[in-house]
């Protein structure tokens, strides 16, 4: 089937963590997700993702936890590294600056450039960017690519 692509913003949140698990909860609950056929509606996300396996559900769901951004700019090699599978994590402050020229992009700034940002990483290491508005936190992005 091949990995598909997925991309979601939400209210900021200070506790990134805390926005995921909201967001999931959303997408669960709408069953925006993929599905096996002719497998039965899964009753928590637990057991979808375990009815998923390694196929995943091409959707936020395959994300587990929201880690630290990477240590050097230029990072895209998250993937490669087993334990960051399954992770979402903002952008190095440098790569900020080199996707959109600033540090706080707006919602048109990363429009613009959503296409690259969910390419940045490859499957099942996603990224997460604070959308700016007026100077000031207003929205959070989650996008990247997940399943098999």
């Amino acid at each position: 089937m091949g990995a598909s692509g997925w991309t979601y913003y939400v209210p900021f949140e200070r506790d990134r963590d805390a926005a995921l698990r909201r967001l999931q909860q959303k997408v669960f609950r709408a069953c925006d997700y993929y599905r096996r056929p002719r497998t039965r509606k899964p009753k928590t996300l637990a057991e979808l993702r375990k009815l998923a396996g390694e196929d995943g559900t091409h959707s936020i769901l395959d994300m587990m936890r929201v880690v630290p951004p990477p240590a050097t700019p230029g990072e895209v090699t998250l993937d490669m590294n087993i334990e960051r599978w399954g992770t979402i994590s903002e952008l190095h402050p440098q790569d900020l600056l080199e996707f959109f020229g600033t540090t706080k992009p707006t919602r048109v700034q990363v429009e613009e450039r959503i296409d690259e940002l969910r390419d940045w990483r490859n499957r099942n290491v996603g990224t997460l960017v604070v959308i700016y508005k007026s100077g000031k936190p207003d929205e959070l992005l989650f996008t990247g690519y997940s399943g098999d």
